[in-house]
């Protein structure tokens, strides 16, 4: 109904217009007329009433000018309201159009982003088969290695037995000589002093028991000392192996200040660690870890001197403290 209204409101403002002048003129002339009845007639008003018409038709022409002008100017409006809606209506094409290309430049994208992740992963898993290749090879040469290591204890703990075993067999061969030497050196002593023998043998006795009893005193006295220069010996050694220790420990980054653990160390003679294992462990596996390297590193330990006190060190444990 709107637009029957918008398309017929014009014509029919100008035809109540037209009739509204028609009347009104009608109404002028009725009055003119009257007053026409009144006063004789005259010439003039002929011609007045053919101005009254051509102004009502100079207006009604004015009208029908205006109201085509507002019709141009509607129809005008209107192409361009058509013309905006097929501009935007292009407008909307190209921009799906563009939508289009950029979903297929994504997929493309995503296919390409795919294809360089898959050759990634190929990458990763040769990188993998590397590494785990050259694992196994030098768990091999470990294994080659802790063997040789092996060999060599074996024959150095050999080598030690035969040569405790010579030295035990001069020293028993040495004290059988002294003692044959003594009892041959008694058997003449009591053959040329038999009688003064018997007459001393309670004498002798008693210088023979505070004899004993003085070298039992001396040897006290030398195992005494003997004691505490092993336990020096074996105090400094564990000092040395501390610090040597810790110059060949790395810290881990996890690991915090006053950790510590104990270490399970097995030497051979030489002072070569062959075993280091955590028996009580600080809580963090890679100080655990780093302490086990760092006694491997450190290989071979100091030992004291002297082959006596190496038993000590065959199979020890070890408190390892790197920030005491």
């Amino acid at each position: 109904m709107r637009e029957t209204l918008r398309r017929f409101g014009s014509p029919f403002s100008f035809s109540v217009l037209f009739h509204g002048l028609i009347i009104a003129l009608f109404f002028v002339s009725f009055s003119n007329s009257t007053q026409q009845l009144a006063q004789p007639p005259i010439p003039e008003t002929v011609n007045a009433t053919v101005l009254d018409e051509t102004k009502v038709q100079a207006e009604v022409e004015k009208l029908k000018l205006q109201e085509e002008n507002k019709r141009a100017q509607e129809q005008l409006r209107q192409e361009r309201v058509e013309k905006a809606r097929r501009d935007e209506a292009q407008r909307l094409t190209q921009l799906q159009e563009k939508n289009k290309i950029e979903k297929q430049r994504a997929q493309q994208q995503a296919e390409q982003n795919k294809l360089e992740q898959q050759a990634e992963l190929e990458r990763i898993e040769r990188l993998r088969e590397e590494k785990q290749q050259e694992q196994q090879r030098l768990a091999e040469i470990k294994r080659q290695n802790q063997k040789a290591k092996k060999a060599r204890q074996i024959e150095s703990q050999r080598l030690a037995e035969l040569k405790q075993k010579r030295e035990a067999e001069e020293e028993k061969r040495q004290l059988e000589q002294e003692r044959l030497a003594e009892e041959k050196k008694a058997a003449e002593k009591r053959a040329a002093d038999k009688q003064a023998a018997r007459d001393k043998a309670a004498a002798q006795q008693a210088a023979e028991k505070k004899a004993a009893a003085e070298r039992n005193r001396k040897v006290q006295e030398q195992k005494r000392a003997a004691a505490a220069r092993s336990q020096k010996a074996i105090a400094d050694a564990k000092a040395l192996i501390q610090q040597k220790v810790n110059r060949n420990w790395l810290r881990p980054t996890t690991a915090l200040q006053g950790l510590t653990c104990r270490i399970q160390v097995k030497l051979i003679p030489g002072g070569e660690v062959i075993a280091a294992r955590v028996t009580r462990s600080s809580g963090n596996s890679a100080f655990d870890r780093s302490a086990e390297v760092a006694v491997l590193k450190a290989s071979p330990l100091p030992l004291p001197a002297g082959s006596e006190l190496f038993s000590l060190f065959r199979n020890f444990d070890f408190e390892f403290k790197p920030d005491s």
